[in-house]
Parts: structure tokens; sequence; C-alpha cells
């Protein structure tokens, strides 16, 4: 493979860039990002396949990779502070996001055709999401003592490998669920590397095991995949859904709702 041109890495870098906004983003997944950019699949084989061919991978993925890295780390300060400070109405418009990338997944999925059993896929992707309200791994760490420890911060980066390479998954609302999703963005931005080492080694060996099984699962397993998606998805939002107050902030929420959705099917059509 020839090099890149100056022009095909800036594109590849700012693709990147998208994808690490679905990754830190609640309500934007990065693996549905890098769908509707043609890139999930080439990069689900650069990853899988790497030492097959490690130059030509490693050129196809590098700028992508500096893109997402860059991005997650600019504006992982503002999110933090935006869902500090206004976490119901960021969470509404995510949620308006989640929403409206639901049609374009269901399209994806139906590449082939439809068929009534597909459906018992979601119904189990709604299932396991909504089991995490059973699973107390992070939350009592982060309650106790308002930081994450070695283990919790490994589970995390485990939990950002998941949403990362499986298409439609915004581990963001799980990360918020768990407590942890403010902390770790503004470890980020502080570049705290108690936090940063052990999220990344545990985003690293999930990445490992489970890419594989990904990328074989969506080349023989399309419809089903993409609808086992779509249920982690609906149940995303389902654990993440803020108490409705009936007060003068529900036109507003609702309109950042109606706006999310909109914004997310315009970025579909483009």
């Amino acid at each position: 493979m020839e090099k890149l041109t100056t022009l095909q890495f800036i594109k590849k870098f700012l693709s990147g860039a998208i994808i690490g906004i679905g990754a830190i983003i609640p309500g934007v997944s990065g693996g549905v990002l890098a769908v509707s950019m043609g890139l999930y699949e080439k990069m689900l084989d650069a990853i899988s396949n790497f030492f097959r061919s490690p130059r030509e991978n490693f050129i196809f993925m590098f700028p992508i990779g500096l893109g997402a890295v860059f991005c997650i780390y600019a504006l992982s300060g503002v999110v933090a502070w935006s869902m500090q400070n206004y976490g119901a109405q960021v969470l509404f418009l995510f949620i308006g996001l989640v929403v409206g990338s639901i049609p374009s997944l269901v399209n994806k999925a139906n590449d082939h055709g439809f068929k009534a059993r597909y459906l018992c896929m979601a119904a189990m992707g709604v299932v396991l999401i909504l089991s995490l309200e059973y699973m107390e791994l992070i939350a009592p760490t982060v309650k106790t003592g308002g930081e994450l420890d070695f283990y919790a911060s490994m589970i995390c980066g485990a939990v950002l490998s998941v949403g990362t390479i499986v298409p439609g998954i915004s581990t963001s609302f799980i990360l918020i669920y768990l407590g942890t999703y403010e902390i770790i963005m503004q470890s980020i931005h502080t570049l705290n590397l108690t936090v940063l080492i052990p999220l990344a080694i545990g985003f690293a060996a999930t990445s490992i095991v489970i890419v594989k099984i990904v990328n074989y699962l969506f080349k023989n397993f399309h419809a089903y995949s993409y609808y086992a998606v779509l249920g982690l998805l609906i149940g995303s939002i389902v654990l993440i859904l803020p108490d409705v107050r009936f007060d003068v902030t529900l036109g507003f929420n609702i309109v950042l709702f109606v706006a999310g959705v909109s914004l997310q099917l315009l970025l579909g059509k483009l």
C-alpha cells in the first residue's frame, strides 16, 4: 500500500475525530458512526487481522486512532462540566440522539430482509443491558470515595471497549448509570494516570478477546447481530432515563429531545 496523501490523512483523522465524539458523548455510538462512514467492517478487519498485513493495517488505522484520541482529550472536560451542571438537559438531548439513530440501525439490520425471529435477539439485548441494575461492580467504590480504584478502572475500560467495538452500544450511558462517567471524563481531561493506565489495560485486554468474535458474528450472523445491538440500545435508554418533572423545565427538555432526534436523522442522511 502506498503512503497516505495529506488529504487522505486529514480525511481519516477527521473520521477518527467523529468516532471519538461518539465514544464519549452519551447517546452516540462510535461504532454506529463508523458504520455510517463505511469504515466499521474495514476497521474490524484491520484490527482482527493486524499481523497478516501489519504495515497496511497500521497506515489505515493510525490517522483514525489519532483523530479519536485527540477528540476524546479535547472534549472530555467540556462534556464532564456539562453533565455536572446540566445533567438532565444533556441526557434528554442525548436520548434524542439515540432514538434518532434507531432507523439507520434497523435499515442496516434489514439489508437482506426482515424475519420475525430477529426480534428475539432484540429482546435478549434489552434483558441483558437491564440486568446491569443487579450488577453492583463499580458503584460501591465510587459512592464511598468518589474515586475509581484499579479494579473499577479496568472494568470501565472493558465497558468502553465493548461500546467501541460493538456498534449501537452507548457505553457512556452505562458508565453514567454506574456513576463513573464524570470521573473518567475528568481523568482524561487532567491526564490522571492512576485512572487512565488501568482503564487502558481493561480496554486493550477486552478488545483482544472480543474483536475477532464480533468480526465473526457480524460477518456470519449479520441481521441477528444488529438486532441484538438494537436491543442493547433500547435497554440503555431505559437505564439512563431521568425522572420527568412536570415543571417549567419539561418543555425545554422536550425541545432538546426533539433536537437530538432531528440532529441524528440529519447525520444519517449526510
